[in-house]
């Protein structure tokens, strides 16, 4: 036997992992099942294996075996999928590249070379030492053209054993479908025959099959030939809408919160700096809304956010004292030190798990496991009702709950013995807590140029977005920023004055005033004048939401903010006009509505138009309601005013 032989059944024994893995497929087997651009048109690829294998003992240490086998059928394949990346991480997990090439369509084997392997920093823990473990381990795979085809086996260890007792602490979900179309997706879990399982397939009609021997069990899900979930605008998140299977060892979702409270408990420790803090924050207030108030805004405004994957890296948070210190921290870490801060004022406060996600949310029918949550926040007690608060918005506040978590289920975390966790719903959706209100006074000369100013009012996650929107570019730029949105509102229309509140006070909610003029804005008819009401340079605006209506049918849901967008537009004629108005509107349905109003008094247009979201979610048998309800705003935007000499 030769050493490299040898080397590789050495590693093979040491990591547990099967020669049956380790074994490549033969080139020519692969090339015969290999998919082409006739059986898969209009795909970039095809993902021939996909495939995970994890084995948890009943005593020693755990592996996650991932084997992929993608085929790429055109370049824009090979940009999209010629980079493997696979995030782990250091402190809790050894990763082994058992194999990886490259089969060119000729039936070429090209192995990548130690140059085309790295194992580089996430971008977003670059500058936050205490997730430095965490890395990214990326291969450039060599010799890609279309037809070629990314094979690779990757074996993910953990460092620390498998507790003997029978608290296993397993669970995870498997997505069968994603991008592209899987010709093969293979999911195998083994784990000690005494582990208490517990599986759900949604989405699809399958069950696994079943193998047991003297000590373990395996449950093998397979499936073939699964399409691929299509591209449409403003579509759920691909997780939302592919079939999964969940296999866990918890016994209940309050498993799942006496586990995550023996993680974080004993790390919501106050220390004398955070204690010092808290007094500093709150000495001289008196009511307790503005006491979590200042707490909240320390927290969300001086402690970065790290934005980590819940979970990678670990679910234990770290020690609020040590957050506290270094000033950043992920979702997780950012809700413990609030929720130390907060006890340390008095309240009671606690975790509170969700998923956030377009489309998705935590199904508390389907059996628990740590997968169905990706984000933590903290919760207060407020007599008999929870206040929810998210850190991660560095500029929310505390009396507004972001858009992102309204709506949602989640698993407050007690920690009592009695009730270890509370299922719970968050704030729901009120669309008229999100809003743009805009007043523009308009003037047309006898020339028929307009000249306008207008005042712009937000609230709830328009005024989130909107201080975000300003706070992205420098003070120089923003008024070049409402430029470009005037113009795309009144073609070569020019802003003349832009002035806004300020961005750094959260308490007071985005205002934005302007100035602007357009030459020959009313066209000329004889002595008629004809334009439609202006809209200010603001967001939304009508033509804004035709990207989200323009397919004739959608195949998947389309996801909204619930909102109301109300605009009031005073415009002042020459003396001694008459006018003929636009046909008032109002189309109403069960997810949105739009309705205008024109009047015309002592020389004065007022046109006055309300757009309103009821939804977060609009299923596709109901995108004609919402299609409808745009094409009525959109039209009505364009509608003309006849303005002519005379009664």
């Amino acid at each position: 036997m030769r050493k490299g032989m040898v080397a590789v059944v050495l590693m093979a024994a040491l990591l547990g992992i099967s020669l049956l893995l380790l074994a490549q497929e033969p080139v020519e087997s692969i090339l015969k099942g290999a998919p082409t651009v006739d059986q898969y048109p209009g795909m970039e690829g095809v993902y021939m294996l996909d495939e995970v294998t994890e084995t948890l003992p009943a005593q020693g240490t755990s592996t996650f075996v991932i084997r992929d086998r993608v085929c790429l059928l055109t370049q824009e394949g090979v940009k999209d999928y010629g980079e493997v990346q696979i995030p782990y991480d250091k402190d809790s997990s050894e990763l082994h590249l058992d194999y990886a090439r490259t089969i060119t369509p000729d039936g070429k084997v090209v192995i990548p070379d130690d140059s085309a392997i790295n194992e580089v920093t996430l971008p977003a823990v670059q500058d936050a030492p205490m997730y430095s473990s965490i890395k990214l381990y990326t291969i450039s795979m060599p010799a890609l053209e279309p037809g070629a085809i990314i094979d690779y086996q990757i074996t993910i260890k953990d460092t620390e054993a498998t507790a003997s007792d029978e608290n296993w602490d397993f669970s995870r979900t498997w997505y069968f479908a994603g991008g592209l179309p899987v010709q093969t997706s293979h999911y195998v879990v083994n784990l000690p025959k005494e582990a208490p399982i517990t599986w759900q397939v949604k989405g699809m009609d399958l069950s696994p099959s079943v193998q047991t021997d003297s000590d373990s069990v395996t449950y093998t899900f397979l499936k073939n030939d699964i399409p691929a979930i299509g591209y449409e605008p403003y579509m759920p998140d691909l997780d939302a809408l592919s079939p999964f299977a969940v296999v866990t060892t918890f016994g209940s979702w309050d498993d799942i919160a006496a586990w995550y409270n023996d993680l974080s408990a004993d790390r919501a420790q106050t220390d004398s700096d955070i204690v010092a803090k808290v007094h500093d924050l709150t000495d001289g207030i008196q009511t307790p809304s503005e006491k979590i108030s200042a707490i909240y805004d320390f927290v969300a405004r001086k402690v970065r956010y790290v934005a980590l994957e819940f979970g990678l890296g670990g679910y234990q948070p770290h020690e609020a004292a040590k957050t506290f210190a270094n000033r950043y921290g992920d979702c997780k870490d950012q809700a413990t030190l609030l929720i130390t801060m907060l006890r340390a004022a008095g309240f009671d406060s606690y975790p509170f798990l969700l998923h956030e996600g377009a489309g998705t949310d935590v199904d508390f029918t389907l059996p628990p496991t740590v997968g169905a949550f990706n984000h933590c926040i903290a919760v207060v007690r407020q007599g008999d009702k929870w206040l929810f608060l998210d850190p991660t918005y560095d500029i929310g506040t505390s009396s507004y709950l972001p858009f992102g978590d309204q709506a949602r289920h989640g698993l407050l975390v007690l920690g009592d013995t009695d009730q270890p966790g509370l299922m719970l719903e968050t704030d729901p959706f009120v669309p008229e807590d999100t809003y743009v209100e805009s007043e523009t006074h308009a003037t047309i000369s006898p020339e028929g140029d307009l000249e306008a100013t207008a005042k712009i009012e937000t609230g709830g996650d328009d005024d989130l977005w909107y201080r975000s929107l300003f706070l992205s570019y420098r003070p120089k730029e923003r008024e070049n920023l409402f430029g470009q949105i005037l113009a795309a509102v009144i073609p070569r229309a020019e802003l003349t004055a832009l002035d806004y509140s300020d961005l750094d006070d959260t308490h007071v909610p985005v205002t934005v005033s302007q100035a602007f003029k357009k030459e020959g804005f009313a066209q000329k008819a004889g002595k008629m004048f004809l334009f439609p009401a202006p809209y200010p340079a603001q967001l939304p605006f009508p033509a804004f939401y035709s990207d989200a209506v323009g397919q004739k049918a959608r195949t998947y849901p389309l996801m909204t903010t619930p909102e109301r967008v109300e605009v009031k537009t005073w415009i002042m004629l020459p003396a001694g006009m008459s006018v003929q108005l636009p046909d008032d509107t109002d189309v109403t349905n069960e997810v949105a509505s739009f309705s205008s109003h024109y009047s015309f008094d002592n020389g004065e247009i007022l046109a006055a138009r309300i757009f309103q979201v009821n939804t977060d979610e609009i299923a596709p048998e109901d995108y004609p309601l919402y299609k409808g309800v745009i094409g009525a705003m959109i039209e009505d935007a364009n509608a003309m005013i006849v303005a002519k000499p005379g009664s």
